[in-house]
């Protein structure tokens, strides 16, 4: 369908920065509508970006539940961790495969980043009792590798936008 939403936004910025920007002279106002025109940047390079970003996030947090359920799991005299990973199974994600739109995929990472999110607070909250024991360590190298990934994905359409004037 004509125009993409990516058209629109582009033509909706280009006529913001052309006719409306250069019109401003009150100080705060001038800062705002730099903030504005970034944040139509933004959302250009979101909608180009996301969706794929979303998917391998997906594919990378798949593995990465599972290895800190089985972790959990596998500490039987840790009853905050076993509490915690039957918590964490419960979590119903939809497919990455069947959630092909945006909304789905942004659920389904929700979703896992909230597990992963309550995996790590179990994990510091325990992390003396849990140091010692085989797998810890590359669990938390594995949950790092993630997020590195995550903001490394999440930086093609956040660092673009905001180069440049601004607030």
């Amino acid at each position: 369908m004509r125009p993409r939403t990516d058209e629109i936004l582009a033509a909706v910025l280009a006529a913001f920065e052309a006719d409306i920007a250069p019109t401003i002279t009150d100080p705060a106002a001038k800062s705002a509508s730099l903030t504005m025109a970034n944040l139509l940047r933004h959302v250009i390079l979101r909608l180009a970006h996301e969706g794929d970003a979303l998917r391998k996030d997906l594919a990378e947090l798949e593995p990465l539940v599972l290895q800190m359920l089985q972790f959990f799991r596998d500490q039987t005299d840790a009853p905050a961790l076993v509490a915690t990973g039957a918590q964490i199974a419960q979590v119903e994600v939809p497919d990455s495969n069947a959630a092909i739109e945006s909304k789905g995929l942004t659920a389904a990472r929700d979703a896992r980043l909230g597990q992963i999110d309550a995996g790590l607070i179990v994990l510091q909250q325990e992390r003396t009792q849990l140091a010692d024991r085989a797998g810890y360590h590359e669990l938390r190298d594995a949950i790092r590798t993630y997020l590195r990934g995550q903001l490394s994905r999440e930086e093609a359409w956040i660092v673009p936008a905001f180069v440049g004037a601004r607030r």
